[in-house]
């Protein structure tokens, strides 16, 4: 969490868990421990340095590479990648779903403030959509998504930050299902299923890249 917020070094106090399950007595216990603990951290100027940056990488607003392997072990150095191939998202690639959307591309899709409110445009989500081999036609469904996905009932930060691994799962119904030959009986979480993998991996590339639920950052799942 510091490292996210971009503070690296800031000090803290830690207790051990759990706590929920503690007793008044206990909770006075582990509060005259953290007091003494707290009280050097505030008082004692060695405990911690301070530091000037946001803690993230810069990124170039135009990368080239001499052939597809090269950016492909570059997006995956950078933690672009969910770690299997993906396309390159090329302007005109991105720029064909930006209008397929038929949205403007800075306008924002989703939001999360709990977040230091980190969000995804329409055009960042092309770019992931692009990565992800959705082609434009099914563009709108990973909008619609995202759109639903924003929705405070969603509660979107709480179950991409879990500890409990849980997924985002993507019902799609109407005539657009039969219209992008969605799959609706076996294939239908995705393998094996072009337009069902594609939307998907969309909508969870955007998660990762855009709203910083990377494994060990914001997602704490154990598996």
């Amino acid at each position: 969490m510091r490292n996210l917020s971009g503070m690296p070094h800031y000090p803290y106090c830690v207790t051990p868990f759990p706590v929920g399950n503690l007793d008044p007595d206990q909770l006075n216990e582990r509060a005259k421990v953290l007091a003494d603990e707290a009280a050097r951290l505030l008082t004692d100027p060695s405990a911690h340095e301070h530091h000037t940056g946001s803690g993230h990488d810069s990124v170039p607003e135009v990368l080239e590479y001499s052939d597809h392997a090269s950016m492909l072990a570059d997006f995956h150095e950078r933690g672009w990648t969910d770690g299997g191939v993906i396309a390159a998202p090329e302007p005109a690639v991105v720029d064909a779903l930006v209008a397929a959307g038929g949205r403007p591309g800075d306008e924002i899709v989703v939001r999360l403030d709990t977040r230091n409110g980190v969000a995804a445009s329409v055009r960042d989500v092309a770019v992931n959509a692009a990565m992800a081999g959705c082609v434009p036609e099914q563009f709108p469904v990973v909008l619609a998504a995202l759109d639903a996905m924003a929705d405070p009932a969603h509660n979107l930060h709480a179950h991409t930050a879990t500890m409990a691994g849980a997924q985002q799962v993507i019902i799609v119904n109407g005539a657009v299902a039969d219209r992008l030959g969605l799959r609706s009986t076996d294939g239908a979480l995705g393998p094996g299923w072009q337009p069902n993998a594609a939307i998907g991996r969309s909508v969870r590339l955007v998660i990762r890249n855009c709203l910083r639920s990377r494994h060990g950052e914001f997602d704490r799942a154990g598996f």
